[in-house]
């Protein structure tokens, strides 16, 4: 295996980071709070530009960094995916973070992402697919990376080694670091009865590179006991903050990072878990480490294909409903360990089993559970990507309701997930999935909506590229501007819709649309495009609409004007006024006096003439 550099220019110091939310940009540039680093999710940098990259690029120059991918998928029996690797050295190149980090699962299979960090069976088969995808990440990153123990809430059968066992060989075989998330241990411990301080123990202090500390939520399983639900959406409770103590102890300071990433509070609530845990690390900096303590365990030894797991898993995640061939999967489980909330995993498992138990209904409440807990996996799938169709398309999701439109999503997630697991580009075909919808017929303006919200979403996060300067354009001469070609900016976009999708869309913006009768007849040409960070829409007239929809094309000046004018001609609708050479100037001036263009050449007078032929 090749050997990364163990760390960037600019390594994660010892002491409390927190993750960075884009609620809390302003204030953390105008008081510079006292944090010792900052995380953030690889995905949600993978756009080109925006305002999210110019706030990260002023919050770096301030604070460490560390970057924290969710969707590579380690796991995935047929590789990361090159694309999505590309992205991420693209992201670790532009921001040079201190430490990279991924998830011990997988999320990815034939191209399809299911965006949630899912099980593996712990096999040696496993280990080499894990170790052969990490040593594809740290060759072209040319840096060691992180790999975070999940939170789970099955086990499997063909295991052959505990989740501990595999993170510790995986990490030896591949090179890689552990990123020990304290709460996952704690919540996989009481779902599944292990001790939790004997998995921390077990692992050699050099192989952590950093700890992560988070809430979670205490569910029924279908009224079968209590499962516990790594959601990241409440404060860290006190058996999280003793096992952290006893982590600290053992493994020596190390950098910590506090996740909130549901219902994220405000920045005060934030600061005091930060403080809270940078408390812990200097009161002990200067502790020995404990004795650490070795965790047995017996494991069943099967060696089932890992693609055909992940094959099936995939499956059953994304159907409506589960089948009798879901019974299959389900024969993989390990039984459900309930423990009481109130005592420790380890008091639960010294407890004598009851007695005169029938062993129909034994097989019958396993199964149940069984599926509830395959439930939780199938919900975080489609909730995460239909909560992302919805955050993409606010506004047909007002225009809908939310339970017209959460089913929509639904529907359109289970038949078009995404191959992609940055899901700032997950959603462009919501558009016509909604035109060709048997139940949106009644609304035909409804797909065009989508569009415009579509492309105001892809303008925001289009690359960050220099608006040429108009006054550049002195250099030509004037018998030759008719020959000049514009390049487009990344943010411009153009819909010509046969609706008044601009007013629809103007009036769902408010916080409280009024009714107001709309003129349905009416159509409109719309423009889209980006001031710095604000993404603008233009209601252009026809003729103007048609000149720089020409221009984007590539056509230059000349030809895009003779188009322009032609189309004008040809219009039948007696309300729409002739187009005269006069209105060129003014036109044009109009739309360079807009960021829309990145630059200009002049076109080939020879090609110019074989165009024109053709277009004959």
């Amino acid at each position: 295996m090749n050997n990364p550099l163990a760390h960037g220019e600019n390594s994660i110091p010892a002491m409390a980071g927190v993750g960075l939310k884009p609620q809390h940009f302003d204030l953390i540039l105008a008081t510079k709070p006292d944090v010792g680093w900052f995380e953030i999710h690889a995905e949600n940098y993978m756009g080109n530009g925006g305002a999210r990259h110019h706030y990260l690029t002023k919050i770096r120059e301030h604070y460490p960094l560390s970057i924290h991918g969710v969707g590579l998928s380690l796991g995935s029996s047929e590789g990361v995916c090159v694309k999505h690797l590309d992205a991420l050295k693209q992201l670790v190149d532009r921001y040079q973070p201190g430490l990279i980090s991924e998830h011990l699962a997988w999320s990815r299979y034939h191209g399809t992402v299911l965006n949630d960090l899912l099980p593996v069976p712990y096999t040696e088969q496993s280990l080499q697919v894990f170790s052969q995808n990490i040593d594809q990440t740290q060759t072209l990153l040319q840096r060691q990376i992180l790999v975070e123990n999940p939170s789970s809430y099955f086990e499997l059968t063909n295991s052959e080694f505990s989740e501990c066992e595999f993170l510790i060989t995986l990490a030896k075989r591949s090179g890689c670091k552990i990123l020990l998330d304290v709460n996952n241990v704690y919540v996989s411990a009481c779902n599944h009865g292990f001790d939790a301080k004997q998995y921390i123990a077990a692992i050699d202090p050099a192989l952590v590179s950093e700890i992560h500390l988070a809430g979670h939520s205490v569910q029924s399983l279908a009224g079968l006991g209590q499962i516990r639900i790594d959601d990241h959406g409440s404060p860290i409770c006190d058996e999280v903050w003793q096992l952290y103590q006893f982590a600290l102890a053992h493994l020596g300071p190390k950098p910590t990072l506090i996740e909130w990433d549901t219902d994220v509070p405000a920045w005060s609530v934030l600061q005091s878990e930060v403080s809270k845990t940078q408390s812990y690390i200097n009161q002990l900096q200067l502790n020995q480490l404990r004795d650490k303590s070795v965790l047995n365990d017996n494991n069943n030894n099967h060696n089932d294909n890992l693609a055909d797991f992940q094959q099936q898993l995939c499956k059953h995640l994304l159907s409506p409903v589960l089948d009798e061939s879901s019974k299959q999967l389900l024969a993989l489980f390990k039984p459900f360990f309930q423990p009481a909330l109130n005592k420790e995993p380890q008091q639960e498992l010294n407890k004598e089993p009851s007695q005169g138990s029938n062993e129909h209904a034994n097989k019958s409440s396993t199964l149940i559970e069984a599926r509830s807990r395959l439930d939780i996996y199938r919900n975080n799938v489609i909730h995460s990507l239909s909560s992302a169709i919805a955050d993409l398309y606010p506004i047909v999701k007002r225009l809908l309701g939310d339970g017209f439109f959460n089913g929509l999503a639904i529907e359109f997630v289970r038949l078009n997930p995404p191959d992609n697991s940055v899901l700032v580009v997950y959603g462009d075909g919501f558009s016509e999935f909604i035109a060709q919808h048997q139940a949106c017929q009644e609304l035909p303006y409804l797909s065009d909506v989508a569009r415009l919200e579509l492309f105001s979403h892809q303008s925001f996060h289009a690359l960050d590229f220099d608006y040429f300067d108009p006054e550049a354009l002195g250099q030509v001469a004037p018998d030759r501007l008719g020959d000049l070609i514009f390049s487009m900016h990344p943010a411009v976009h153009l819909l010509k819709s046969a609706w008044p999708v601009e007013a629809i869309w103007q009036e769902n913006l408010k916080s409280q649309p009024q009714q107001i009768d709309i003129d349905l007849a009416g159509g409109c040409c719309l423009l889209i495009y980006r001031r710095e960070f604000e993404v603008q829409v233009v209601n252009l007239n026809p003729h103007c609409f048609n000149f720089i929809k020409q221009l984007s094309q590539g056509k230059c000046i000349a030809q895009a004007w003779q188009a322009t004018v032609l189309q004008a001609q040809q219009q039948t609708d007696e309300t729409t006024e002739s187009l005269g050479d006069h209105e060129l100037g003014p036109m044009l001036g109009y739309l360079l006096g807009l960021p829309l263009f990145s630059g200009f050449k002049l076109s080939d007078s020879e090609i110019n003439e074989k165009e024109q032929t053709n277009d004959k």
